[in-house]
């Protein structure tokens, strides 16, 4: 053999020698603090998956330097979480760390979750917004599953096993097998999803010996802001900031929380943090703003033809008179008794003159952000005077039903936005003062806010008890009266016309997901078509609206169908699979409305057949 062509091979050998040694699946390892001895033929069957993900280099150095670029951050996430910060290879997994990747099943992002998995977990997924696609909020998502799931395993491996199968589907899968275990045995009876980490961990437990060619840097401090603002403000252009912030489909950065934002290479930031949560600092908040005076917002009756119906926050509306109720008001606006109690959250016939009310559904949020409760008014009142409905209300003041009549004036309610957990009810000092019923005019009208000594102590106490949070006019700042009010801009709204509203009764075990699934439509839609949140339970017999496609199939002849006769235990879900068709097919054809069958009835099926 000659000799330049033994070194060639030896060079060749060398380099084969030496990556197997450097992705050789090891008989033992400790993954998670778990130690683990991996037999024969695990090892052999990790080796393969290992051998795929390294076979190729070019496709290896792709997500190696993903995994450099995210991987810090993922970590230092996982620690300040209490999660194992070798489960970060999971990410690579399930994703290969792509922020708008989408599975078969439907789940989005770094993570790969379902939107209402999302959705409990604390992210914001809509039409604008969807923080699966976010590397930061995505992440503590992830870690708040995993410790979740970690209280019911006490193992780390078999809570990565849940996260592919649900805590349920492992439970049932795992029982108490390894609870609390600090050394495992990996088998071919190991869940392949476990032992495809496995591969990961040693294909990719290199990565960050060398560091990444594009840095990055997270940033909190751009509420409000659009992407060419934030362009202009970092030196970055436009492409760059989209493609690292997928989450952010259309318009601003929100102002409800902090959102973390990703700025290609370094940029020195005034609040740099990885806190993907809710920031309690008062300059965070949206602006608090006195507008209440502007509200309601009336506008006269130009184009409508009953002179009695105005527009009220951009809802028609009417203003009761003092001879007026309920009944009188949904005859003048054209609608039914039960819609008009129902659109102006009613229980009783009677009204207050001089009132507004609306004639359709009010709004899930106001126009503005905060109103400062004024002595007399109700949580009802000020749900009229924006135009939000009063459950929406509610749940974004973590206020309980219960609590309804106890509102005291000069609290500080949220509008548009869900008052986060971290940040205290807020009173208005001065109303604090008025409030105080042991005070007298007289006593709190001396210059410059002195009162008696002895009724002093009484308006500390007050202020001490109720977490009072005197808004700073450094801080926050009172519109210019010159300047329009933003207005409302809701979600984009479906296309009613090409959809029948049909009506599902919860049968036992039903679920959101099996739900949306039956009817080929998404949880969210599902939730918000009934004002539901995703943490409401489900009852036997609860009556839930969907819409369905009109005539995805129509029947055409008689011999396009077939006539399924209901027996007893048939279900719409059951006939659906039984002829391998859908629930919305069924109800379209046979122009049903509920999911109400007989036994007997006779149910038309279109045929299948090309």
């Amino acid at each position: 053999m000659k000799k330049p062509l033994l070194i060639c091979l030896l060079v060749f050998f060398a380099g084969v020698i030496s990556k197997a040694q450097e992705y050789w699946v090891p008989d033992r390892m400790t993954v998670a603090g778990i130690r683990l001895k991996i037999n024969s033929a695990a090892r052999k069957s990790i080796q393969e998956d290992v051998d795929m993900l390294t076979n190729s280099t070019k496709y290896w150095e792709i997500k190696a330097e993903r995994a450099r670029t995210y991987f810090p951050i993922i970590e230092e996430i996982f620690a300040e979480e209490g999660v194992p910060t070798d489960l970060k290879y999971l990410v690579l997994q399930e994703s290969a760390l792509i922020a708008d990747a989408v599975s078969s099943s439907n789940a989005v992002g770094f993570w790969q979750m379902k939107d209402f998995t999302a959705v409990e977990l604390g992210l914001r997924v809509d039409r604008k917004i969807d923080e699966r696609k976010n590397i930061v909020s995505s992440t503590y998502g992830a870690a708040r599953y995993l410790k979740k799931s970690q209280e019911t395993f006490d193992n780390w491996l078999n809570s990565l096993q849940s996260y592919q199968m649900g805590i349920g589907g492992a439970m049932k899968a795992l029982g108490d097998k390894d609870q609390g275990a600090n050394s495992m045995n990996i088998t071919m009876r190991t869940y392949w999803y476990v032992r495809k980490f496995l591969a990961h961990y040693i294909a990719y437990g290199n990565v960050l010996e060398r560091p990444a060619s594009q840095r990055i840097s997270i940033s909190t401090a751009h509420s409000g802001k659009s992407f060419n603002e934030l362009a202009k403000e970092t030196g970055r252009t436009v492409d760059e900031l989209k493609e690292y912030n997928k989450w952010l489909m259309h318009g601003r950065i929100p102002d409800d929380k902090a959102y973390a934002i990703v700025i290609p290479g370094d940029y020195a930031s005034p609040e740099v943090t990885l806190a993907g949560k809710e920031k309690t600092e008062r300059n965070t908040l949206p602006p608090f703003t006195d507008v209440s005076s502007m509200f309601p917002k009336i506008r006269e009756n130009k184009h409508r033809e009953h002179k009695y119906i105005i527009g009220v926050n951009g809802i028609p509306g009417i203003i009761a008179s003092s001879t007026d109720n309920a009944m009188t008001l949904a005859q003048k606006g054209g609608i039914s008794l039960g819609k008009f109690l129902k659109f102006n959250d009613l229980k009783t016939n009677n009204l207050i003159p001089g009132q507004v009310y609306y004639l359709k559904r009010k709004k899930r949020r106001a126009a503005t952000h905060y109103h400062t409760v004024e002595p007399g008014e109700s949580l009802w009142s000020v749900s009229q005077k924006y135009g939000i409905r009063l459950k929406n209300l509610l749940s974004k003041n973590r206020v309980e039903e219960t609590e309804i009549r106890s509102i005291k004036s000069g609290r500080v309610l949220w509008l548009r936005f869900i008052r986060p957990e971290e940040i205290p009810v807020a009173y208005s000092q001065i109303a604090v003062i008025e409030q105080e019923n042991t005070l007298t005019e007289e006593e709190v009208s001396g210059s410059n806010g002195d009162f008696p000594e002895e009724k002093q102590s009484i308006v500390e106490e007050s202020i001490d008890s109720l977490k009072v949070i005197e808004f700073d006019s450094t801080v926050f700042s009172t519109p210019d009266p010159e300047e329009p009010m933003e207005e409302l801009q809701e979600y984009e709204e479906m296309d009613y016309s090409e959809f029948r509203k049909a009506v599902h009764l919860v049968e036992q075990g039903e679920t959101y997901y099996s739900i949306s699934k039956t009817y080929e439509i998404s949880v969210l839609d599902l939730l918000e078509w009934n004002e539901l949140s995703i943490h409401d339970k489900l009852s036997i017999g609860q009556k839930l609206v969907v819409y369905t496609r009109k005539n995805p199939q129509p029947v055409k002849k008689t011999g396009d169908y077939i006539l399924h006769t209901v027996k007893y235990g048939d279900t719409l879900y059951s006939i659906s699979r039984a002829y391998d068709v859908s629930v919305p097919d069924i109800l379209n054809w046979n122009n049903k409305t509920d999911s109400n069958i007989k036994i007997g009835e006779k149910l038309k099926i279109v045929s299948q057949r090309d």
